[in-house]
Order: C-alpha cells, then structure tokens, then sequence
C-alpha cells in the first residue's frame, strides 16, 4: 500500500480502520501492534550514556553529526549539557540574522504541528527524503503535549546548522514561555536536563522568523504562518516592522499570527450561526476567538482582502488538529479551483488518543501535493515523565486515601466533634490527602469519557477527542493556571519564567519574577556551585 498522495483540489478521504493500523515507510506498509498487544514492538535498548560534544560536532566541518545524534535520540538517549547549549546556540545564531519573512522557493515540503512526536517526525521525513536534496518550512509547534519535544526539538536544530537554506522553521504558539510552563515542556526539560537548558530553549524561540513567502508556484505566492490573519496586519510589510524577539503577548499582531484560525463554515443548523445568514456570514472578517480565549477568527472577507492587498494566491497554516491530517477550507470560495486556506497537521494520532492522520504538503512549481501517514508507535512515557515507582505511588495513596476516609468518618463519631469546628487538625490533613487523589479521578474520568459509548453518541471518536481536550488547546486563564500549579507546583515554579504565569502567581513566586526571559530558572540555578553564574550557563568544557 502506498501514501495517500494526491493533487488538489482534494475531497474528504474515506478512511477505513485497517489502513489506520499500517505504518507507511518507502512504500512498504509494517503492521502497528494493536493496543492489546504492545509487547510486540520491537524498540531498541535505552541508551543511558550521553552524547558527548566531541562525538556531536563530528560532521563535516564541526557540524552536528545527524547520524550520530538521530541514532542516539532514537534510543532515548540525552546529550550533555555543554553538547545542548552549544547546539541550541548555534541555531539561534541562524535564527536570528533570518527576517520575520523568510523567502522560499518551490519546492518545498511544509510540515505542520509536531508537538513531541519524535518517531512519527523521524518517520515521515525518511518518507519525504534527505534535507540535503529537499527544501521544509516548519510551520511551529515543535514542543508540548507529545514526550518527546527535547529530541523533536535538539534534532530540528541539528538540522538548520547543517542545512540552514534547506530547514527553515517558524515559531508557533508553543513557543513561547506561557505554554512551555503551562503545558509540558519545561517539566520534561526539568525532568531530561535541567531548567538552564529549558532557558537556552525559551531564548532560542524568542528569534524564530514568523512567517514564509513560497515563490515559483505556476498560481502564485503562497503565504505560510502558524496562525493566520491579523486585523492589525494589512499587508506584508506590517509583518516586517513586528519585533519577534520577545514573548509573545496575549494580543496584538504577534499574538494573532501565532493563535488566530479560520472561521468555521456558515451552517444555519449549527448553534454557531443562528441567527445569521450567509450573506453576513460571508461579510465577516474578524470575531474573537471563544475557543482559544484569545486572538480572532478571521472570516472569508479578511481572507480575499488579504490576498489581494499583497498578491498572493493562498495561505497555509497548521495549529488546528485535523482528522485527515489536513484541511482544505474551500467553502471560503467555492468557484475557486483551490482554496484560499489550507490547514496542515503533522502530528498523527495527536496525544495517542485523536487517532487522526498526519500529512504534509509539497509545493511545487505546479500543483499541491498533499501526503497523509499514520502514526508510529513509540516508547512509552508515563504521565510527568514519572519513573514507575512515582507513577505507582499515585495509586496506592488513593488506596490507602479510601482507608483513612472510613477511618476518620469512624474517629470522628467516637469524638463527637461539632459540625462548627472547622479548623480541626485532623479536617485539615483529610482535606489535603484527598486533594491529592483528585488528578487520578481526573486523568480516569477523562479516559473514561473518550471510550464511553453513550458519551455524546453522535459524535465520532475525533470529535470526542476535540471536544474533551478543547481546554488544553485554548490560552490558559487564571482558572486553568491555577488548576495545574495544583498538580505540579514544585517542577513549575522551580523554572518559571513567563511573564504572564509570574504576574498571576505573584503570591507564589513573591520575590523571584525577574526579567523576561531570565529568571526563576536563572534563581534556581544560579544557586548551584560551578560554572552556572548569575543564571547564564558558561561554555566551557569540563
């Protein structure tokens, strides 16, 4: 069985059960395991040594050794920290001499949100070829929610230094200290490395270009960001005149690219559109974004003024999960042969629980090419990047959490204390022990929902999916800040460094917030004796 490939115009795929479970690599398909038999999958032994420098920068010309370093990321393996710094560096040396609009010519291959999916990146870029002899624009989204973002992310910077005209990558929302801190990735660099080397990241992704401008396609230019439109942004040169070298904020034109989505198609049966009709539906150009909490949905009229102001044929973008890997917004002009928007996805069976295809797509001098694949297995991660024995004590606590609630309901009636005596001793450590069984119930009821049956019936497993995880894809409130420093107060705070996450746990982090970028990761660190000072990581070899 081939990959799906196919010119566009494209229709809505068919996608059958059985072609889910084949993995597509070089045309020969390789049977994935069915979840009841994992132990089946052949994955290579972990490698506990680390990567030295002298054995990274082994390639030609002191370059990173991609051989090397993807064989040894492949097996889990960890780079040492003067290796991690050296190389983050290097790329954001690239980094920064590139313009917020980085020019490209076709063609080229653009790949969508990866998310820490490590073994699925690793599997369609051996479909897609060499970056040696194939050009890639990475629209962002590198890090977060998948558990492998550090390899995902040491492994695309390996490759902008050997093929810095080849690998051209732009930042999405992810990156940024906001969702680093709130999401995943700075936990597992806190767990992987250290929060120094999560401060190297977050400096790193303050100088990634924002945009790519694809010339040489027979239609014309082809706009590639991660978000989309802005109503503060009317033509290119307003893209030009941004300073990317900075936090992204939670509005303005920075904000926008990064987070904003196309407006869903005007259906007069969705609750979405009562009340409006086509005609205004088709006169919308912006609306706030309910769903992420932040930036905009931008309508078909924004679109065609857009294009029109800067000659440019269509946009293509990712940030948005999509069942089929990708999504042609047609219904913005349904005469057109090709759509004005293009969403692209390359994170297949997102969070391992989607079960949606990835896809890319290549730009050539002629027509798109749109390339789907299915998910690869990979080594399994417990939740916080856990060994098995803290995974295990979760567990057990609730065990023992359901003992010691019929004990205390028992010492309580013996005692005879009056309902009024609140601040008991023995209240207020019940109270704290039973909070802490609350992220197992959550994490079960969550499961649960998206395996149940009778859970909104009429919806397939995807929309399940979309629907449950909504929170987790939308700008985190002070609710939801709140609700995880909860679950991982220690490992969050020992790192922080987002502006927007130390203004809103003031109390918490009285005293530390520093500069941006910095901060509480350089006072945690700048702690330890030895080459660290003063939050800055001093290359020198040990």
């Amino acid at each position: 069985m081939r990959s799906r490939s196919r010119s566009i115009p494209v229709e809505r795929v068919d996608v059958s059960k059985s072609y889910r479970q084949q993995l597509l690599i070089s045309n020969d398909p390789q049977t994935i395991p069915l979840p009841e038999n994992p132990c089946k999958i052949a994955l290579p032994p972990i490698e506990d040594r680390v990567l030295t420098s002298s054995m990274l920068f082994s390639g030609e010309k002191g370059k990173p050794n991609l051989k090397i370093l993807k064989e040894h990321l492949k097996r889990q393996g960890k780079l040492e920290k003067y290796a991690a710094v050296k190389l983050i560096r290097q790329a954001a040396e690239i980094f920064k001499k590139e313009p917020n609009i980085i020019e490209v010519e076709a063609p080229v291959i653009i790949v969508g949100d990866i998310h820490g999916q490590f073994y699925d990146m690793l599997n369609f870029m051996d479909l897609l070829g060499s970056p040696a002899e194939n050009r890639f624009v990475f629209l962002g989204d590198y890090v977060d929610r998948g558990d492998f973002s550090t390899e995902v992310i040491l492994y695309l910077f390996a490759l902008k230094i050997c093929y810095p005209d080849n690998i051209k990558m732009l930042r999405g929302n992810h990156e940024s200290r906001l969702m680093c801190e709130y999401m995943t990735f700075l936990l597992e660099c806190h767990c992987k490395y250290t929060i120094k080397i999560y401060d190297e990241f977050v400096a790193c992704f303050d100088t990634l270009p924002l945009v790519a401008l694809v010339s040489k396609n027979v239609n014309g230019r082809i706009l590639c960001m991660h978000g989309g439109l802005s109503p503060s942004i009317g033509l290119l040169d307003d893209i030009a005149k941004i300073n990317r070298f900075t936090e992204p904020p939670s509005e303005g034109s920075l904000c926008d690219l990064l987070w904003s989505d196309p407006i869903s198609e005007w259906d007069p049966d969705s609750p979405e559109w009562i009340g409006v009709s086509r005609k205004e539906w088709e006169e919308i150009t912006f609306r706030p974004n309910k769903q992420r909490k932040t930036s905009y949905y931008y309508g078909k009229k924004a679109v065609n003024r857009f294009l029109e102001a800067n000659n440019l044929f269509c946009i293509v973008r990712a940030h948005q999960v999509q069942d089929n890997g990708f999504k042609d917004h047609k219904y913005f002009n349904p005469s057109r042969h090709l759509s004005e928007v293009f969403t692209i996805f390359s994170a297949p069976n997102y969070c391992d629980y989607y079960k949606n295809y990835g896809a890319v797509m290549r730009i050539t001098e002629r027509p798109f090419d749109i390339k789907t694949f299915v998910w690869k297995q990979h080594p399994v991660v417990l939740e916080d990047f856990q060994d098995g024995m803290s995974f295990s004590l979760d567990y057990l606590m609730e065990g023992i959490i359901t003992i010691l609630q019929e004990l205390i309901v028992g010492i309580k009636d013996e005692k005879n204390v009056g309902d009024g005596d609140d601040k008991d001793p023995l209240i207020e450590k019940s109270k704290k022990l039973f909070a802490k069984s609350s992220k197992i119930q959550e994490r079960r009821e969550k499961y649960m929902a998206i395996n149940d049956k009778n859970y909104h019936q009429n919806m397939t497993l995807f929309e399940k999916a979309c629907s449950i995880d909504s929170e987790n894809e939308s700008f985190p409130t002070l609710e939801m800040i709140n609700r995880k420093f909860q679950h991982h107060p220690g490992a969050l705070r020992k790192g922080m460094s987002s502006p927007a996450l130390l203004q809103k746990q003031a109390p918490a982090a009285a005293g530390l917030s520093g500069q941006m970028g910095g901060t509480l990761g350089g006072a945690f660190a700048g702690a330890k004796a030895g080459k660290e000072k003063g939050g800055v990581i001093v290359l020198k070899k040990s």
